[in-house]
């Protein structure tokens, strides 16, 4: 997802907080004008209205309640696909039932009549009018950037068929997309009605020349649908089907259509758009109340490890992380000061299959790292990772470099999001599960993800961690 985006899904939520206390603040400022109205009259007594003081708080805390009503509703979408009616219907709705709940409030829990039923018919009013309009705005300068060419999403086409051409009709009417062109599943086809930029398998070499952000799939192949998701997954690419709609076995899939066109979108992960928003919030609460409980356990643990071996308190190991970006990952340091020059000798001991290297009872491990790596206190130095957002709580585990080398290319799908303290792998078993088990583990986290099983696999550790099982 582009930044920009993000930018103006975010920039609704401040936008319908201000435009309601607006909304708030003229219904209130034209209650003593009792004739607004052709041939209607209200009636009006100054007691009708509370104080000023007052009057602030209570709107301040009713546009907050409006404002996550329509997050739980859903009108913050990263992804603004839906029509404006749809949008317009929406915002009505929940508006109206905003202000329902704001009356039953009043009445079943505070057990008193709101100060004016005028004020709220006004308030609702202006704020469906206000919010609508801001809406508008938003979009109109997101079409104006996206004409600047600002925020455009370069989408690459694989497929020739009618279906294409109907397509690329429609794409090149969107301001959202910058279409780049098409790969041939076909061979003999020559021409298209935009540039033919190769064959399937001049599909990686294509998304990195043209710096593909989403490829569009129009031709219903099995075998290379499952290769371009794969591909998509692991690079971090949006990928959208025209389907044949017999047979669909993808989770995480959103239909919309494109001038009467079925396009289905496949989200590699619930932490695409807000959840990814949500996670990284979460993230730095506990990461900055984690570092602030646990310092004195920070200080104790240096001055055990400086007693017990030469060396620096903290070892930073380069690590591989989102989207193949290194970063060095900081742990109290466990091991002696030449350990990385033993690790050749012993690598005949490695007893993990597949890229990763662990032994057992490892020599280079000190008395006090003993202690540290079982009860995993090492690892506590990496909630400064987290805090810097190189790193989550809840992930696949970081892994070094040339581990990464040898990797399979399903098991790059561990990279498409930030690597974490612990994980799913981390609780089922730890260092005593094979890779292939930890992969499918970590990718089961990233197709299921939510907020609450981070804070499952989070109470999870800390009792894995009591038991010290499965530790090297």
């Amino acid at each position: 997802m582009k930044k920009s985006e993000i930018f103006f899904g975010l920039l609704r939520i401040p936008f319908d907080f201000g435009l309601t206390i607006l909304a708030w603040l003229i219904a209130y400022q034209i209650r003593p004008y009792t004739d607004l109205i052709p041939f209607v009259h209200f009636q009006y007594a100054p007691e009708q209205l509370p104080p000023y003081p007052v009057f602030i708080e209570i709107i301040i805390l009713s546009s907050l309640a409006l404002v996550l009503l329509f997050g739980i509703a859903g009108l913050y979408s990263l992804k603004t696909t839906f029509k404006k009616s749809r949008e317009i219907k929406n915002i009505f709705f929940f508006t109206a039932t905003w202000i329902m709940f704001f009356m039953a409030y009043y009445f079943l829990i505070a057990h008193t009549l709101f100060f004016s039923r005028i004020v709220l018919a006004h308030t609702t009013f202006f704020a469906i009018i206000f919010i609508s309009l801001g809406r508008f705005l938003i979009r109109y300068i997101q079409i104006i950037c996206l004409k600047l060419e600002i925020g455009k999403r370069n989408i690459l086409l694989i497929g020739t068929s009618p279906t294409a051409e109907s397509l690329v009709k429609s794409l090149k009417k969107n301001p959202a997309y910058n279409l780049i062109g098409t790969l041939k599943f076909n061979p003999q086809k020559k021409t298209f009605v935009i540039p033919i930029l190769g064959i399937l398998p001049d599909l990686e070499r294509i998304v990195k020349k043209h710096k593909i952000e989403e490829i569009w799939l129009t031709e219903n192949k099995a075998k290379a649908e499952r290769e371009i998701l794969e591909f998509c997954q692991t690079n971090h690419i949006g990928f959208r089907l025209i389907p044949d709609m017999k047979g669909l076995h993808y989770s995480h899939v959103e239909i919309s259509f494109l001038n009467g066109l079925p396009v289905l979108e496949i989200k590699p992960t619930p932490l695409d758009g807000w959840g990814k928003i949500v996670k990284r919030i979460y993230d730095f609460i506990c990461a900055t109340i984690g570092l602030i409980l646990l310092s004195p356990f920070f200080i104790l643990i240096g001055i055990v490890i400086k007693f017990n071996s030469t060396g620096p308190v903290f070892y930073a190991s380069k690590r591989v992380g989102e989207k193949g970006e290194i970063f060095k990952m900081i742990k109290f340091r466990s091991m002696y000061k030449d350990a990385e020059k033993q690790k050749a000798k012993l690598e005949k001991l490695n007893h993990r299959k597949g890229p990763l290297f662990k032994i057992k009872n490892d020599p280079r491990i000190t008395g006090v790292g003993k202690i540290l790596r079982k009860t995993s206190l090492d690892e506590l130095p990496q909630l400064w990772n987290v805090l810097r957002g190189e790193m989550s709580l809840v992930g696949p585990r970081p892994h070094l470099p040339e581990e990464i080398k040898n990797y399979q290319e399903h098991q790059k799908r561990t990279l498409t999001i930030k690597p974490g303290i612990t994980g799913l792998a981390q609780i089922s078993g730890r260092s005593d599960i094979d890779f292939d088990k930890e992969v499918n583990l970590d990718i089961a986290y990233i197709e299921n993800w939510s907020i609450w099983l981070d804070f499952k696999i989070v109470l999870k550790t800390i009792v894995v961690i009591l038991k010290g099982k499965g530790a090297d």
